[in-house]
């Protein structure tokens, strides 16, 4: 049985053409981002809603109301590692199938998505940090209301042990993260360090397990504190098969200190 939206690849990227599709993936969660706007879709005819690698997968995968398919183009099929046999000009992908493209087009995916994963299904509205040198930019509610609350950074950890309660940011730039700090204070948002390792045992390059708790927890609508604390992360869905990888996830919110405002006693 088909799902009711369509999105097709297209140059690395994720594209929703048909205008009742856009519209509606837009208002029920505010997914993607306009061609030709910076949020809402807009009546132009050339308009397409972009989604994130993230946004696709995980209403593809997870949330189950997408089908993606990847146009028989040179440049499409490069970007994502996938070979459209003649003749067909046009494939439906599944969970795996988009696991392993959207890993070849961007190798940091793995960690992006667990990132993403485990704060959308929990409520908050993720979208792209680019504009402010960050990887997302986490809402409370709609972007067109309110200022993001949290500029977040993607942090990859090797080999991240369960048993370790916190990690150590020493292996950060610190002169980037100068850089972040100010920008995210000047744009009244707080910077958010996202320390992300696949568990030990798992492999990185493979989708995730099977949780049907998770599923059951993202209908949950309550925004969770954004801490200190590891957490796990079971990322999930029911077309794929259990056992393939599961990720810790450690948000780290930063803030930056001022002697002349906190007096050491």
């Amino acid at each position: 049985q088909s799902s009711k939206f369509k999105a097709y690849l297209c140059n690395g990227t994720v594209e929703i053409r048909d205008r009742e599709d856009m519209n509606a993936i837009f208002a029920n969660g505010f997914f993607g981002k306009g061609s030709h706007s910076k949020s809402k879709p807009t009546e132009s005819p050339s308009e397409v809603l972009c989604l994130l690698l993230e946004e696709a997968f995980f209403l593809s995968a997870f949330v189950t109301c997408l089908d993606i398919y990847c146009e028989k183009s040179r440049e499409t099929q490069a970007a994502f590692g996938i070979d459209i046999k003649q003749p067909k000009t046009c494939k439906e992908l599944g969970p795996c199938d988009l696991w392993t493209s959207f890993c070849k087009a961007n190798p940091q995916f793995p960690e992006r998505y667990a990132v993403y994963h485990h704060f959308r299904s929990r409520g908050w509205i993720v979208k792209s940090g680019i504009k402010f040198g960050a990887d997302f930019l986490f809402y409370k509610d709609s972007p067109e209301k309110i200022h993001a609350s949290y500029s977040v950074v993607v942090h990859s950890i090797d080999n991240f042990p369960q048993s370790e309660p916190m990690l150590s940011p020493s292996a950060l730039d610190f002169a980037a993260l100068e850089r972040l700090t100010r920008m995210s204070r000047n744009a009244a948002k707080a910077l958010m360090i996202c320390l992300v390792g696949c568990e030990v045992g798992s492999q990185r390059m493979l989708p995730p397990e099977v949780s049907p708790r998770d599923k059951k927890n993202s209908a949950d609508p309550a925004l969770s504190t954004a801490t200190n604390e590891e957490v796990s992360v079971p990322l999930s869905d029911e077309k794929m098969q259990p056992g393939r990888s599961s990720w810790l996830v450690q948000p780290l919110v930063v803030e930056k200190w001022f002697p002349k405002d906190r007096k050491l006693t």
